[in-house]
């Protein structure tokens, strides 16, 4: 048998809670727009109920307290909901409701999984497509032309453009000593690479842009 590494803190399992036995926690922090309660009522329609909420027994409010669901629990006032049930302490809840959003958002997107995913769902119901469009339009497809309206231009061929390069190869040190010597600067077998005719060195700090509203 494998040995876990944490605990199993899950107790208990209602499959049909009525939510009305479900307290609010007073220490979430996420607020739901009509836009979110819209889109999640369209895929609730479509698919049904295919998570659970999260609650535990709180000594601080005196009941079974939700730690994750509560759009959930609004947009449906009568219904029975999937219920897990865990015996954190109040601390440990607060930690949770405080952590669980903001890790799963840390996750990174794959822009092309993202878009064989939403390319491959076919036809929806016009509700369920206005969620689908909402995600295409997300950060994992900047336009990012239109990011930069608005913004200075840096045209930089002037500055650090070069009309050619060509690499040079030396069959020994005497020839590296004799090419610096030839072209008047420094060249050593470490130089990564040089300007001729020799240019100072830029100042990247003159071109950083402030803000200047």
């Amino acid at each position: 048998m494998p040995d876990n590494r944490w605990r199993n803190r899950i107790v208990e399992y209602r499959p049909d809670c009525p939510v009305s036995e479900l307290l609010d926690n007073k220490g979430n922090w996420r607020t739901h727009p009509q836009a979110q309660r819209a889109g999640l009522v369209a895929i609730l329609d479509t698919v049904g109920k295919a998570d659970v909420l999260k609650a535990y027994y709180s000594q601080k409010f005196g009941g079974l307290t939700l730690y994750d669901g509560h759009l959930r629990k609004h947009i449906g006032p009568d219904e029975t909901w999937p219920v897990v049930i865990s015996d954190l302490t109040d601390e440990e809840a607060n930690l949770v409701i405080a952590t669980l959003d903001p890790l799963a958002a840390m996750a990174e997107a794959d822009a092309s999984k993202v878009q064989a995913l939403l390319d491959g769902l076919g036809e929806q119901d016009a509700a369920v497509q206005a969620v689908l469009d909402s995600l295409a339009g997300k950060e994992w497809q900047v336009d990012y032309e239109q990011e930069w309206q608005g913004m200075p231009e840096f045209e930089n061929e002037d500055n650090f453009g070069a009309v050619a390069s060509v690499k040079v190869h030396f069959a020994t040190e005497e020839a590296v000593r004799e090419f610096s010597e030839r072209i008047g600067q420094a060249v050593t077998v470490k130089s990564k690479y040089i300007w001729y005719p020799k240019q100072e060195r830029e100042n990247l700090k003159a071109y950083a842009c402030k803000d200047e509203s």
